[in-house]
């Protein structure tokens, strides 16, 4: 973890379900303060709401202090707006289609980054193929919204590549079948910390990487990564996007109206936020640093922001291990040098 976060942990952790109640407040997490605009080095207690809204506008109980405190330690607090967090991700961004037609089209083998989906779903990506750590088999792996519909369907449900918005088709596309997922609480009550589901899947079909980027290394957890720090996704909507993280350790609302299940809001824990890196259709997007560790599999977001699930935690539940370890290649020295050239302006306040 950062230094400075230790402590400020303990004061999140204390504040975050009061803070998360008050009127526009989307989120609560770990961060960098701003000032002027620009990001600071002052660690510090982010809440991120809907819009800024004057304090004498507010009712007493939804103003967030300046300062928090709990235990021996006391932490300032910064305020971000940001867009609500949907899933899928409501955005129209989009890359060139030239760019991403691979990831649209019919693929066997099938890697990361694919155009993948239920039967039934319009839309995803797979993270990548993965293998559990215990019989060794083989599966795809992605969100519970994209291959599970929200906990709606069944074990041994279908899984096609590409997904239906691409052309794919129950007669001609399907890839793997359903598995099994991490079970979603959706009153907005209790809380979640991953979307997954996994999908059975024939070994020599698959490839143990992510279009354009390669195979990850390992899996680094989230408490590793630093705000400010920059990362890259693969999605079937927007391809290889770049980003950098502006919390970690987030509580966070997302609301998955848009996928077809009524305006139902959920409540995930140790998240991921990074500055805006998605479009619709890139739900199940692997997250990759600079040195190509997974860290996190993409939830939802806006035009903002984009919220990951951690992937040590993924590969904990799910049992399952999330890439291999080999030599860097040309290519991934490539992916690390253009992460390099992608920097947060992390300039402290005058």
């Amino acid at each position: 973890m950062m230094p400075g976060f230790s402590a400020l942990s303990v004061v999140k952790a204390r504040y975050q379900d009061v803070l998360l109640r008050k009127a526009h407040v989307l989120a609560v997490g770990l961060g960098l303060k701003k000032k002027n605009g620009e990001v600071t080095g002052m660690p510090v207690v982010k809440v991120f709401v809907s819009r800024k809204v004057q304090i004498s506008n507010l009712a007493e109980s939804d103003l967030i202090p300046p300062r928090l405190s709990a235990a021996d330690a006391e932490a300032p607090t910064d305020v971000e707006e940001m867009e609500t967090l949907r899933a899928p991700v409501q955005t129209l961004l989009a890359a060139p289609v030239k760019d991403t037609l691979p990831l649209r089209i019919y693929q066997r083998p099938v890697y990361g980054g694919l155009s993948a989906a239920h039967y039934q779903f319009q839309i995803g990506t797979v993270a990548i193929p993965v293998t559990d750590r215990v019989t060794f088999q083989r599966y795809l792996l992605s969100n519970n919204h994209v291959f599970a519909l929200l906990n709606n369907a069944r074990i041994g449900d279908p899984i096609l590549q590409p997904a239906l918005i691409d052309g794919g088709s129950v007669r001609n596309s399907i890839i793997a079948f359903l598995d099994r997922f991490i079970p979603l609480r959706l009153d907005g009550i209790f809380s979640n910390v991953a979307d997954a589901a996994l999908a059975r899947v024939a070994p020599n079909a698959t490839l143990l990487r992510v279009a354009m980027v390669g195979a990850p290394v390992g899996v680094r957890p989230a408490r590793e990564l630093r705000v400010g720090e920059s990362v890259c996704k693969v999605g079937r909507t927007t391809g290889l996007t770049f980003g950098h993280v502006i919390g970690i350790g987030c509580r966070c609302k997302i609301n998955y109206s848009i996928a077809g299940y009524g305006d139902r809001v959920a409540v995930f824990d140790d998240q991921i936020l990074t500055s805006a890196m998605a479009g619709y259709g890139d739900s199940g997007s692997l997250l990759v640093d600079g040195a190509r560790n997974a860290v996190g599999m993409l939830g939802g977001g806006s035009a903002t922001h984009t919220m990951y699930n951690p992937c040590d935690l993924i590969q904990e539940l799910l049992a399952i291990r999330i890439g291999v370890t080999f030599q860097h290649t040309f290519r991934d020295r490539g992916l690390r040098n253009a992460l390099r050239r992608y920097r947060a302006p992390l300039r402290r306040a005058k």
